[in-house]
């Protein structure tokens, strides 16, 4: 069965969102690095890469409309620069075109989303009236709630991304060389955070004892609720229900 056919007015849709919505991002996130200097390093990092990325996808965009528009007098912004490797792309074979649209295909439908999301780690620290600790603290609060997804791996994710789509003769080597730069910029970062580990739920439905405990020390710390401890074969327990006002008597339950 022979793989569906790429249409290229697809191809380009998805790189023009992920250039509106790069573009969103630079502007905003520039913004707040500037306004807030003492943030982590990450951000001005980030902040300071975005722009290649939406300069990236910005001529790949205008490279895809090239292929798909035969009209040789539309005006593109960067058409002097680009002249030569445009019409390069013109005198490629089908099968080299299908590659490149395949390969954007399958980078850049869910591309948007990382985007959006590495904006909004941004709009956590970016609030008015935000002190260093609250800012991080929110931050934190941003990544565990996604999975542990840090602004450096977002990132790293957006470059390794346009890296795997940017390729001549869509973009010029200088565009590859950039993105290379700022990939090396963000690999050499350290986290903000350890990884945010995802908690875990684990169930006995068998019979005999699920955990064993031969060290010192307590094991098993019980912020709230009730907690049976120790051995517990054919045992009674007793709770107090918290009273409801100062008047109310303390009531014991059987289990």
């Amino acid at each position: 069965m022979s793989p569906p056919e790429i249409n290229i007015d697809s191809i380009i849709r998805y790189v023009c969102s992920a250039k509106s919505a790069l573009s969103d991002a630079s502007t905003y996130c520039t913004r707040v690095a500037a306004k807030i200097p003492d943030l982590p390093k990450a951000f001005a990092v980030t902040a300071q890469h975005l722009p290649t990325l939406k300069t990236v996808f910005t001529t790949i965009h205008e490279s895809l409309i090239s292929i798909s528009d035969s009209n040789e007098d539309q005006d593109y912004s960067n058409k002097e620069q680009h002249q030569d490797n445009l019409q390069e792309i013109h005198n490629n074979t089908e099968e080299k075109l299908n590659k490149i649209y395949s390969d954007i295909n399958d980078t850049m439908k869910d591309y948007v989303n990382h985007v959006n999301y590495l904006q909004q780690l941004f709009e956590t620290v970016g609030g008015r009236g935000d002190n260093a600790d609250s800012r991080l603290k929110k931050y934190k609060k941003s990544v565990q709630d996604n999975r542990g997804t840090g602004l450096e791996k977002v990132m790293l994710h957006l470059l390794e991304c346009a890296i795997g789509v940017a390729k001549e003769p869509l973009v010029t080597q200088s565009d590859i060389n950039n993105l290379e730069k700022a990939l090396d910029d963000v690999t050499s970062l350290s986290p903000l955070f350890d990884e945010c580990p995802l908690g875990a739920t684990m169930n006995n439905f068998g019979a005999g004892n699920q955990f064993q405990h031969n060290g010192v020390g307590h094991q098993n710390i019980c912020e709230d609720g009730f907690q049976v401890n120790g051995n517990n074969d054919n045992a009674t327990y007793h709770f107090q229900a918290k009273a409801k006002d100062t008047d109310s008597s303390e009531k014991s339950d059987n289990i």
